[in-house]
C-alpha cells in the first residue's frame, strides 16, 4: 500500500491563524499606501480638469480611517464646505444670505454625475479605473512588507 504524509501543515496553519488576528493597525498599514496614491490620483485629476477652480475642492480631498464589524477600510472623499459654490438652493425665510454654500462632497457629486445644466465628468471613475494597477501594486507591495515583518 501507498503511503500519504505531510510536512509542515502545522506551521501553515499557525501562520493563517496568525493572519486571522493581525490588529486594526496592521490591516490599516496595508491599504494606507494604496489610499494615499489615489488621493494623489484624485487631486492631480480635479487639478487638469478643473485648472481655474479646483483650489477649493483638490485641497479637500482627505482619508477617513474607518474601522468596524467589516473591518478596517479608508475613505477617500471632500470634506467641508466649498466657498464658491451654490447649488441653487435657497435658504428657508428668515436666514441671512438666501443662498445655500454646498459642500465639496455636492460639488464632487455633480462634476462626477451632472446636474440639468452641467455635463457629467466621471473624474472619480476614470481616475479609479486609470489608476488600478498603480494602487493593486501599492497595497501587494505593503501586504509583502507586513507578511516580511511577521517571518511569514
Amino acid at each position: 500500500m501507498a503511503a500519504f504524509s505531510f510536512n509542515g501543515l502545522d506551521s501553515i496553519e499557525a501562520s493563517f491563524q496568525e493572519l486571522s488576528q493581525l490588529s486594526d493597525e496592521e490591516k490599516y498599514s496595508v491599504i494606507s499606501p494604496a489610499a494615499e496614491l489615489l488621493k494623489q490620483k484624485f487631486v492631480e485629476k480635479i487639478k487638469s480638469l478643473f485648472i481655474q477652480r479646483s483650489g477649493d475642492l483638490a485641497e479637500s480631498i482627505t482619508i477617513v480611517k474607518k474601522t468596524d464589524d467589516s473591518g478596517s477600510y479608508a475613505h477617500i472623499t471632500p470634506t467641508g464646505k466649498h466657498s464658491k459654490s451654490s447649488t441653487g438652493k435657497r435658504n428657508k425665510k428668515g436666514k441671512s444670505s438666501g443662498r445655500y454654500s454646498g459642500s465639496n462632497a455636492e460639488v464632487a457629486w455633480i462634476l462626477e454625475y451632472g446636474s440639468p445644466r452641467i455635463d457629467p465628468r466621471h473624474w472619480m471613475e476614470t481616475t479609479n479605473e486609470e489608476s488600478e494597477e498603480e494602487v493593486i501594486a501599492a497595497e501587494e507591495a505593503a501586504w509583502d512588507s507586513l507578511l516580511e515583518t511577521k517571518g511569514l
